[in-house]
């Protein structure tokens, strides 16, 4: 709500003031937000390039990720509390790294190179329907 979003814009001041933390850089935001083709932006990202503190925190947590991450979510259901790298956990996280790894094999997923696929093939399809293609592909047998 703008209650919520107002009352979150003064906390991230106010610990700002406080020298706790940074205020979030809205210009970041709205660079990553042009970075993206305007379809696949959506309504977050268009939020917080208007410099909206709470939609910044938020798109900002789930763009910039990273590379391990590893909760306990029955202590820590809204997955605030990153665990991964503590040495008592380094063999769960070893095991699921491999499980995940062995999936990925089995699926023949390449990881970002198939992400970046999936995207273009997206963006691709978006800018068909956009032109008003009522064709659809051709596909050849093989």
């Amino acid at each position: 709500t703008e209650v919520e979003a107002d009352g979150a814009a003064a906390l991230a001041a106010t610990l700002a003031d406080l020298g706790r933390a940074a205020l979030p850089d809205p210009g970041r935001a709205r660079r990553d937000a042009e970075a993206l083709p305007a379809e696949l932006a959506g309504p977050g990202l268009a939020l917080a390039a208007t410099g909206h503190a709470d939609a910044i925190a938020k798109t900002s947590r789930y763009q910039k990720r990273p590379e391990f991450e590893l909760y306990d979510i029955q202590k820590d259901p809204l997955e605030m509390k990153n665990l991964a790298g503590k040495p008592a956990l380094t063999k769960i996280q070893s095991n699921l790294y491999q499980g995940l790894r062995a999936w990925m094999k089995s699926c023949n997923d390449l990881g970002k190179a198939t992400e970046m696929a999936a995207l273009e093939h997206m963006t691709r399809n978006q800018k068909k329907k956009k032109n008003g293609s009522k064709n659809p592909p051709s596909h050849k047998k093989r």
